[in-house]
């Protein structure tokens, strides 16, 4: 794994090669790992603390479910503070010459919104699949995290020993 900076979020990313060789997903997986981690950057960030995510942005990165942002965030909004999730609102921000305030989430609440994509029976058949896909790269993503921990915990041990060798 790496870091990169993507939209002003350093995130830890996935090479190609490295899922492929070190963690054995196939072509496709990898393919797919790939293109979700540029589409969803904000997600990926590790140990960050507070209301991280804008929800207007989120909104756009999950193709602007209920075509609207304003009915789609207060239906998400007001789901979120049902199931006791974090929200909040932030700076405010000047759109189309007009002050707008922010919606910030917490990354958790992020992807308990992003993950719920699309489940419920309105959703149109391009947002079901776009949270489908959703659903899919964050299962793909938690098996990468396992499977790169535990090549970790296999691979240290063996650098270690490789270094306490004496060349003659």
């Amino acid at each position: 794994m790496r870091t990169v900076k993507i939209n002003d979020a350093k995130v830890r990313v996935f090479q190609k090669k490295e899922l492929i060789e070190k963690l054995n997903f196939t072509e496709d997986e990898a393919k797919f790992i790939m293109k979700y981690q540029k589409t969803f950057p904000e997600l990926l960030q590790d140990g960050v603390d507070g209301f991280v995510i804008d929800v207007e942005n989120l909104w756009e990165q999950l193709d602007k479910p209920n075509g609207q942002f304003s009915k789609w965030a207060n239906k998400r909004i007001k789901e979120v503070f049902k199931n006791g999730l974090e929200w909040g609102f932030s700076q405010i921000r000047i759109k189309d010459g007009r002050p707008k305030q922010v919606i910030k989430l917490t990354l958790e609440t992020a992807k308990h919104v992003a993950m719920s994509t699309g489940l419920d029976g309105n959703s149109s058949k391009k947002v079901k699949e776009k949270g489908k896909l959703v659903r899919s790269y964050f299962i793909l993503m938690e098996k990468a995290l396992r499977n790169y921990e535990y090549w970790t915990m296999v691979r240290e041990p063996q650098k270690k020993d490789s270094n306490n060798y004496v060349r003659l």
